[in-house]
């Protein structure tokens, strides 16, 4: 796994547009994953990211209805925090280039 990872999860889902999205982590899950399996780890990471929105949503509309909707907000900045946590640290910030792509066999 590439130490870019955790930039790529967190900034990639929070910052980028949808139609960006895809692009940059393809881009950031190419350079270290053999082109074998490339296309299996591209749908592992969408089926994560997407199988998890409806989930999300689940929870989050059984905890506004059971504690209205400014503690709900509250609760999720409050969780949110850990996630930016890790985004901000120092060792993600010290990358300062991507690995070279495997040169592709046929």
């Amino acid at each position: 796994m590439s130490s870019a990872a955790p930039l790529n999860t967190g900034l990639t889902h929070a910052l980028a547009p949808e139609r960006v999205r895809p692009l940059a982590l393809t881009a950031t899950n190419s350079p270290p994953t053999p082109a074998a399996v490339l296309g299996r780890v591209n749908a592992a990471v969408r089926l994560i990211g997407f199988g998890t929105i409806p989930l999300g949503a689940a929870v989050g509309g059984l905890v506004g209805e059971a504690l209205d909707l400014r503690p709900t907000m509250v609760a999720c900045v409050v969780l949110s925090i850990p996630s930016v946590a890790l985004v901000g640290r120092r060792a993600v910030l010290r990358i300062r280039t991507t690995p070279e792509p495997e040169p592709l066999r046929v």
